[in-house]
């Protein structure tokens, strides 16, 4: 590396520290170009990069418009920015829901020569499908093609995200499948988002097609897409179908994990069958899972559903001796057992007792 670009790298270091941009906008305004220091975009991209990047916390909300002067002055300068500072300030604006300055940023990019790439079209895509604004986001994806850039996984993924959220599955599907036939593989992120929108518009029997058609694939290879289908399939009382696949995850070489186990143990409360509940707790904390505070939330309010307060007692005996507290429903649930008259004597002292510690 010659003189200069040691000189660029070590500048450039300086400007994008993580934890200080403050410090980076004074070393910029600061280090006015001299013969002995390099007076190129990089340096001032570097910059805006970092000032406008997604490790931004809501309190430094300014300098993504610090940023915006930054890359402003650069053009007034005659130093054209690069297009990962254009994306940077992109990806700023998206964050904070801009999406009025993101428009004007792109038009900015167009006029001085920079086309946007995937990422930009991704950024922005996403910006738009978290604003709820989807008919703009479906915009920017038939313009890639116009503009030359051909559309990957992320933007597929993004707009299928979007699109499930927005419950339109119909188009999802479509864009699901049209994918496919571009040649590019869906990975975890599109079959879960595809996944689990069908399960949460209610069409559990399509996920269960879709989940066989992708397994044969070979595309479903994760325990969070498992989680999906599962959770679907118990919130419409399937408990037996949910089971099946349950119990086929070692035999796959996935390792069900406290989040899947308490799914499965969330569907046997809702259905009353509470000694498999606790069979299947115990073989969680066997198995070296250990229950968290959700868990034992769902399993005391299975049990106080089905007026076994004797063993929702045990529960929360258990619960608070490992650092955990009922929820604001269980809580509820045991003040009426409190004020009930027909509650027994010991119960109410044990809860009186709870109470007060």
């Amino acid at each position: 590396m010659n003189r200069v670009g040691k000189n660029i790298h070590r500048y450039c270091t300086v400007f994008a520290a993580p934890t200080s941009p403050n410090s980076s906008l004074s070393a910029w305004h600061h280090h006015q170009p001299n013969p002995n220091r390099p007076n190129t975009r990089d340096t001032r991209s570097h910059l805006a990069l970092r000032l406008a990047g997604n490790d931004l916390h809501p309190q430094r909300e300014g300098m993504v418009e610090e940023a915006n002067s930054i890359l402003n002055l650069m053009i007034d300068k005659g130093v054209m920015p690069n297009i990962i500072s254009y994306n940077s300030l992109l990806d700023g604006y998206c964050l904070r829901g801009q999406m009025d300055k993101v428009s004007k940023l792109m038009d900015l990019m167009v006029r001085k020569d920079c086309q946007p790439d995937v990422v930009s079209f991704n950024t922005m895509i996403n910006g738009y499908c978290k604003a709820k604004n989807l008919d703009q986001a479906f915009h920017l994806f038939q313009e890639m093609s116009s503009k030359g850039v051909t559309p990957d996984v992320v933007t597929y993924n993004t707009l299928i995200d979007g699109l499930c959220k927005d419950g339109r599955l119909h188009q999802a599907l479509h864009l699901f499948d049209e994918m496919e036939a571009q040649g590019l593989c869906p990975d975890v992120v599109s079959c879960a988002s595809l996944l689990h929108g069908l399960c949460k518009n209610g069409k559990v029997n399509e996920a269960i097609t879709r989940f066989t058609e992708l397994e044969r694939k070979g595309l479903i290879g994760n325990i969070v897409v498992y989680s999906i289908l599962i959770d679907g399939m118990c919130e419409e009382g399937r408990l037996k179908d949910a089971a099946n696949i349950f119990s086929k995850l070692l035999s796959k070489g996935l390792q069900p994990d406290c989040k899947i186990y308490t799914i499965m143990l969330k569907g046997l409360c809702k259905k009353g069958q509470l000694t498999q509940a606790s069979q299947l707790l115990a073989k969680m904390e066997e198995h070296g899972f250990c229950p968290n505070e959700v868990t034992y939330n769902i399993l005391v309010r299975g049990f106080l559903c089905n007026n076994d307060v004797t063993q929702a007692l045990q529960l929360i005996d258990v619960m608070t001796g490992r650092g955990f507290s009922p929820d604001a429903d269980n809580t509820s649930s045991l003040l009426d057992l409190l004020s009930n008259e027909q509650t027994e004597k010991s119960v109410k002292e044990w809860l009186q007792s709870s109470l007060e510690h």
